[in-house]
């Protein structure tokens, strides 16, 4: 699980945005240049989208460099780059409002890096004069309002306020493993806490395989018979329980070095065999329960290029795992990965820690699928997500749930960081006492409280993002709307080389509501999800203000463990009103100002007529 590549993941938001060399941009013997290149900036974001069209001359394309610069006077700087594969679109995020950039593509072939296409100057227009705008607009809706993104992973326990915090919380899907017992059974009281309330499962199979071996399993490929004996096996015994599993799952991002074999085992392993594992597991289950639904590859991140990750992983990308689920004739329940960071590797991506980042891996996803159409049609399962660095804060966790809910996610399962997955934690959203509500907590309460349909929301900012719904039935807008900047209000896992781990000063927000009614007033419910609790003694810890002076992680996490712990607290509320405007299209709009938005705080509005 997530908790496995943890110091990856450290290490992967030391990387920021700051310029760098050039691949290659003069030609070689690749690919001929493309016939166009075209930018357009992302609605009201500072975000440039970059269109291209590869040649049908010449070696054909299976990836490209796309380069941004900034024209600054009579200079063109560069600034960074994104490497894809099988890709002819990509998002330069988080530009500055009113600059000019430019945008190279060199194409990429077997062979090497073809012949560029430069684009035209770009202008990145300014839509917003204060902090940040945010439009909700509850006359455009655009999917169910079916909380696709409340899943957990793990930190599920049948002891404390769990049950009754699964069904407060509304959590449809659990992720974990029922643990082998000493008699040979299978422990499912964590599947049993989170059916009991209507929440679907997938099981994991290789945690299985661990726990039965003592933690260092043999490899399937020394043994390809006894390995699907033991899938076929597992699987019978499981379905024998009579327990509710929804989705099956072969491995937990397979290729990376996570201490799940022995050195050698791990030695030994080569994207070829992980591929080979997954048609034997397949197989295997498919032959006991021909009616099972398979999910996968559950990559560590979004790969879509061969080697993409190569000093760490040994794993496969995306494109040659769908390739081979083709040729063998796979029909995949649903497409997993997880989104924890996408700025590490030798050729980052996007070299972005922002968390809609995922709306340009689903819409890849979507293309190479359409592209393949032997494969059906499977969901989109982001089955971990949330940086340990702040998925605490309520701010950035709303960021992931807008991100989730535009790319239209069909299960969202956050992730679990150090002892949040071995606790009845609910992944971080309680204290370590399983009791105690984090002020997440309250923020995904708010979410549970969506209904009807998900509405279209936009931003002028990266770092302030929103998610809504509106219900026809009662004539509620309900919505979140979070900030994140830094991570200082994770104080024990937000270390000083965060690209952003110092709070932003606050800011003010400015919210352009539109609702199907053309006249009276809105009532207004204002909810602050402030992150700022709870506090720890005066002092810095890394430069961040406001934490205990020269404290040490680990002794920060023993006085944090020794801290009495705090009431649940609900959010404060404010309530007021405001005259609706008619917009002249059956419909009207008002606005409502935070003039004082902090960094990692959420708010939730309740708006009624």
């Amino acid at each position: 699980m997530s908790y496995g590549i943890l110091a990856l993941a450290i290490a992967a938001a030391t990387v920021s945005m700051v310029p760098m060399a050039s691949p290659a941009v003069a030609a070689s013997s690749g690919p001929e240049a493309p016939t166009s290149v075209n930018l357009s900036q992302a609605g009201t974001l500072p975000d440039l989208v970059v269109n291209w069209t590869y040649s049908a001359k010449g070696e054909a394309a299976n990836g490209a460099f796309a380069e941004l610069y900034q024209v600054v006077g009579g200079s063109t700087n560069l600034v960074t780059s994104i490497k894809c594969g099988d890709c002819t679109t990509t998002t330069f995020r988080s530009l500055s409002a009113g600059s000019t950039y430019k945008v190279t593509v060199v194409p990429i072939g077997d062979s090497g890096s073809g012949a560029p296409i430069f684009s035209s100057p770009f202008t990145i227009q300014i839509w917003c004069l204060v902090g940040a705008c945010v439009s909700l607009d509850a006359t455009t809706p655009i999917g169910p309002a079916n909380h696709a993104d409340s899943g957990l992973l793990e930190a599920l326990y049948p002891e404390d306020n769990d049950q009754a915090d699964v069904k407060a919380l509304g959590t449809t899907m659990y992720r974990g493993t029922p643990a082998p017992e000493a008699d040979g059974t299978f422990n499912w009281s964590a599947f049993d806490v989170a059916t009991a309330d209507g929440a679907q499962t997938i099981v994991d199979l290789d945690d299985i395989q661990k726990a039965q071996n003592g933690g260092s399993p043999p490899t399937p490929w020394s043994d390809w018979t006894a390995y699907s004996d033991w899938v076929k096996t597992t699987t019978t015994e499981l379905v024998a329980s009579g327990k509710e599993i929804d989705y099956w799952e072969i491995y937990n991002e397979p290729g990376g070095d996570n201490n799940f074999y022995n050195a050698a085992g791990y030695d030994s392993e080569t994207p070829a065999l992980l591929l080979q594992q997954f048609l034997v597991a397949y197989d295997a289950i498919k032959s006991v329960d021909p009616a099972a639904q398979i999910v996968g590859p559950d990559l560590p991140y979004w790969m879509d290029y061969p080697n993409q990750y190569t000093s760490l992983y040994h794993s496969f990308d995306m494109v040659a795992f769908l390739d081979f689920a083709v040729a063998h004739h796979l029909q995949l329940a649903a497409l997993t990965w997880h989104e924890i960071v996408d700025n590490y590797g030798p050729e980052p991506e996007e070299n972005s820690l922002l968390p809609a980042t995922l709306d340009d891996h689903v819409a890849d996803a979507r293309a190479l699928l359409a592209a393949r159409p032997s494969l059906g049609h499977p969901k989109i399962f982001i089955d971990e997500y949330g940086m340990p660095e702040v998925q605490k804060v309520p701010g950035w966790d709303v960021a992931y749930l807008a991100a989730l809910t535009n790319a239209g996610v069909d299960s969202g399962v956050r992730s679990c960081w150090y002892n949040d997955c071995t606790e009845p934690t609910l992944d971080g959203l309680l204290y370590n006492n399983g009791k105690s509500p984090l002020p997440a907590y309250y923020e995904r309460l708010f979410y549970n409280q969506m209904s009807g349909a998900m509405v279209t929301t936009n931003s002028s900012s990266d770092s302030v993002t929103a998610l809504g719904s509106f219900n026809p039935t009662t004539q509620t807008l309900t919505s979140l709307v979070g900030r994140g900047v830094g991570c200082s209000q994770n104080l024990l896992l937000c270390p000083s080389t965060f690209p952003y781990s110092k709070r932003a000063q606050p800011t003010s927000v400015l919210l352009t509501i539109t609702v199907p009614w053309t006249s009276g007033t809105a009532h207004i419910a204002l909810s602050d999800f402030s992150g700022a609790n709870p506090t720890l003694p005066t002092g810095t810890l890394n430069g961040i203000p406001g934490t205990a002076p020269l404290f040490s992680a680990g002794s920060l996490a023993q006085l944090f463990g020794s801290l009495p712990i705090l009431p649940p607290q609900a959010p404060a509320i404010q309530v007021s009103s405001a005259a609706i405007t008619p917009n002249g299209v059956g419909g009207g709009s008002f606005t409502v100002t935070i003039p004082t938005f902090a960094d990692g705080d959420a708010y939730g509005l309740n708006i009624t007529h």
